[in-house]
C-alpha cells in the first residue's frame, strides 16, 4: 500500500465496538486514512505531529468525533478542543513518546459521552512533559459547544491501588487497551508491573473504586510495547520491548487467558518469543477472528512473526511473514479485516492482506 505520509513511525491505539468507528485513523505526522468505502483512501487534513500513541473514534454513522496523542485533542473541524472552563485540551497526561498514549472509548449506553484514556512514559521527562503521570482519563461530552464536544473532568488518576493506597505511577506502563464484553459494559486495561488493573465501564460511568487486579507470573523487563485484547475477548497479547541481551534481559511477547466477563487477567502465560532470537516485541495485533496474532520485533531489523492461536502449542507455530530494513513498528486491524503496519523511515504502509491464513 504505497501513501505519501511523513512520519517516523505509526504507533496508535485504536479502539472500535462496530466496524463504522473505526473510519478514521489520525496518525503520525499529518497523515490520515479513510475507510468510510471500505479500502483506505489517504488524508492530509490532520493535526497530529506525533512519533507513537494516538487514537481516534467516529459514531456508529461513520462521522468522525475526535482524535488525540494523548497531549492535544482535536474535535471533528480538527480545532483543538476546550474544557468547560475555557481551558484548551492540551498538555494532557499522555506524552509523545509513550506507545499507547491515547484511547477512546464510548459509554456503552449515552451516545454523548466518551472517556479519553492516557498513559505517560518514564523515557521523557522535562517542564513541558513531567515524568510519568502514569495512567488518568477524562470525560468528553458531546452534546456540548454545538455537538463538538467539550472536556468536562480534569485527569482522573487509575495507578492508584484503591485497596492498598498505592500509588503506582511512576511505575506504570504505556499500555492501554479495551473491549466490550457480552453484557455490554466496556473494560479498560492496563498494566504495571506483574499487574493487570481492568475498570469496568458501565452507563454510570468509569468505576474508579473496584478495579479489578490481577497478579501475573511474569513482570514486565521494559514499559515499552503494545497491549491488546483479542476480538473475541479471550487472549490478551502484551509486548514487552526490552532491547537488552545477556544479563541485563530482554523482553519477550506474552499470551494470557482473559475473561471478558470478569475482568480477570489468567496466570495461564504462553512466552511466544525470544529476545535473543525473535529480537525484541513491539506491536501486536489479533485477526479480526482471533484465530492469528501477529507481533512486530526489532533486532537491527523490523520483523513480523505470525503465530497460530488454534493449536496448543502458539509458540512452535511461529513464522517470520515480513523482514526488512527499520525501526520498530505499529500494528493495527482495521474495519475491513486487513492488519496495517508502518515501515519506519519511509512514507508506506504495509499491510496484510489476509490475516486469517498463512502469510
Amino acid at each position: 500500500m504505497r501513501n505519501l505520509f511523513t512520519f517516523f513511525i505509526l504507533i496508535f491505539a485504536l479502539n472500535f465496538y462496530a466496524q463504522k468507528e473505526a473510519n478514521f485513523w489520525y496518525f503520525g505526522e499529518n497523515a490520515g486514512l479513510d475507510f468510510s468505502s471500505g479500502e483506505p483512501k489517504a488524508l492530509n487534513n490532520g493535526k497530529l505531529s506525533t512519533d507513537e500513541g494516538c487514537s481516534s473514534i467516529s459514531n456508529s454513522d461513520g462521522d468522525l468525533l475526535f482524535y488525540s496523542d494523548g497531549i492535544t485533542l482535536y474535535n471533528s473541524k480538527h480545532e483543538i478542543m476546550t474544557f468547560s472552563d475555557g481551558r484548551l485540551a492540551t498538555s494532557l497526561e499522555g506524552n509523545p513518546s509513550s506507545t499507547q498514549s491515547a484511547l477512546f472509548v464510548p459509554n456503552p449506553t449515552n451516545k454523548n459521552i466518551y472517556y479519553l484514556f492516557t498513559v505517560g512514559t518514564n523515557f521523557v521527562g522535562n517542564t513541558t512533559y513531567p515524568v510519568n503521570p502514569g495512567f488518568n482519563f477524562y470525560t468528553i461530552d458531546l452534546s456540548l459547544n454545538g455537538g463538538l464536544g467539550e472536556v468536562t473532568s480534569r485527569p482522573v488518576s487509575l495507578d492508584t491501588n484503591p485497596y492498598t493506597g498505592e500509588d503506582l505511577s511512576y511505575s506504570w506502563s504505556e499500555k492501554v487497551t479495551a473491549v466490550q464484553g457480552s453484557c455490554g459494559s466496556i473494560r479498560a486495561l492496563s498494566v504495571v508491573e506483574n499487574q493487570f488493573f481492568a475498570y469496568e465501564i458501565t452507563s454510570a460511568g468509569v468505576d474508579i473504586n473496584n478495579p479489578v487486579i490481577s497478579r501475573v507470573f511474569y513482570n514486565l523487563t521494559d514499559k515499552r510495547g503494545y497491549l491488546k485484547v483479542s476480538p473475541d475477548g479471550s487472549k490478551i497479547a502484551m509486548a514487552d520491548y526490552n532491547e537488552g541481551f545477556g544479563s541485563f534481559g530482554g523482553g519477550s511477547l506474552v499470551l494470557l487467558d482473559f475473561d471478558i466477563n470478569t475482568g480477570v487477567v489468567s496466570r495461564n502465560i504462553k512466552r511466544l518469543t525470544e529476545p535473543n532470537t525473535e529480537g525484541a516485541p513491539y506491536g501486536v495485533e489479533f485477526s479480526k477472528q482471533s484465530n492469528k496474532l501477529y507481533v512486530s520485533t526489532f533486532n537491527s531489523q523490523n520483523n513480523i512473526y505470525q503465530f497460530d492461536l488454534t493449536k496448543t502449542d502458539v509458540a512452535d507455530t511461529k513464522v517470520l511473514i515480513s523482514s526488512q530494513t527499520g525501526y520498530r513498528s505499529g500494528l493495527q486491524l482495521g474495519p475491513n479485516g486487513k492488519i496495517y503496519n508502518s515501515i519506519p523511515g519511509t512514507p508506506f504502509l504495509g499491510v496484510i492482506e489476509n490475516p486469517r491464513c498463512r502469510c
